[in-house]
């Protein structure tokens, strides 16, 4: 089983703005209330083959998971592309955005996310389109936040 989840969000700030808004790890739980902790464990921070550790909030109420997700590729220069990879409960799952530049103070930001797995349908009866719909949801618009107050 396969669940696909692709936003598009319009910010208004330059495409470096925003970069800088999802690298700085250290801000990410202040401007997303569903990410508690993030933290590198492994490798240079944000290179290919690193390893970080995200505490998330899945539900509205207070109950967290620790997701370590692999980083698998980092285009800096070209593309503006970040994508990430991690493994839990038995679903794959991997999230790309891809940056581009509508004027130079205004970025259209895709979100993508694939989750792949077997443990997807048992995980259907718990709601988990709708939570990572949410999630998702709450990264696009923090990182749209973040990083129109910063420019």
């Amino acid at each position: 089983m396969q669940l696909i989840f692709n936003e598009t969000t319009i910010i208004n700030a330059p495409i470096s703005v925003v970069r800088s808004s999802i690298l700085n790890i250290e801000s990410w739980s202040k401007w997303n209330d569903s990410c508690k902790s993030a933290e590198f464990i492994h490798g240079s921070m944000w290179k290919p083959g690193s390893k970080l550790v995200m505490r998330v909030s899945l539900l509205p109420f207070p109950i967290y998971s620790s997701t370590t997700f692999t980083i698998i590729k980092i285009l800096t220069n070209t593309n503006n592309e970040m994508i990430w990879e991690g493994k839990k409960l038995g679903v794959y799952g991997i999230h790309k955005w891809q940056l581009d530049e509508i004027n130079p103070n205004k970025t259209r930001m895709q979100s993508l996310e694939t989750l792949s797995g077997a443990t997807l349908i048992f995980l259907g009866f718990l709601g988990i389109k709708f939570i990572v719909k949410n999630l998702n949801n709450k990264w696009s618009n923090g990182i749209k936040n973040a990083s129109e107050e910063l420019f």
